[in-house]
């Protein structure tokens, strides 16, 4: 197993970002992805919408 998976990187700009402390920094970076590709997908939607 490559150590890359077992070592926590720090990263002072997202444990400054992090919503939640108890856990590691990469649950909130996956939160804001998520935020991210759904507000990606309903501006795409809306393109859609409107060229009908």
């Amino acid at each position: 197993m490559d150590w890359h998976l077992k070592k926590r990187w720090n990263w002072v700009v997202a444990k400054k970002l992090n919503l939640y402390q108890d856990k590691h920094w990469s649950w909130t970076v996956s939160l804001y992805s998520g935020f991210a590709l759904i507000i990606w997908i309903t501006v795409q939607l809306d393109e859609i919408i409107l060229e009908l």
